[in-house]
């Protein structure tokens, strides 16, 4: 229980310190960095197809079809890459779900 406290206590600390300007985060080693952004492209690619796929199958019932997926996922895989990383980074858990994999927090100097 007192493990769950600590935890509480830490985040709302981290938070506050966030809005004072105050850093108290340590350094992400390059490896795990590397790796949690190569999660989240991961993540991003199988959302991007999936959202091709999805609309494709929308535009069928209006008798048109996306004649050049490459070029639709590479318009939606740019769009979905910019509102990822600022949609999870703003919210209240600070990190995409590649940075929670290693514990890693978007904080300020």
């Amino acid at each position: 229980m007192t493990e769950k406290n600590d935890k509480v206590t830490q985040d709302k600390t981290v938070k506050k310190n966030l809005h004072n300007g105050v850093s108290t985060s340590k350094r992400v080693p390059f490896p795990a960095a590397l790796i949690a952004n190569v999660v989240d492209q991961i993540i991003i690619a199988v959302i991007s197809i999936v959202i091709v796929f999805v609309l494709n199958f929308i535009m069928q019932f209006a008798g048109w079809y996306v004649a050049q997926k490459l070029q639709m996922f590479l318009i939606i895989y740019i769009i979905c890459n910019i509102l990822y990383t600022a949609l999870f980074e703003s919210s209240k858990s600070l990190a995409t779900p590649g940075k929670k994999l290693f514990k890693a927090q978007v904080t300020s100097k």
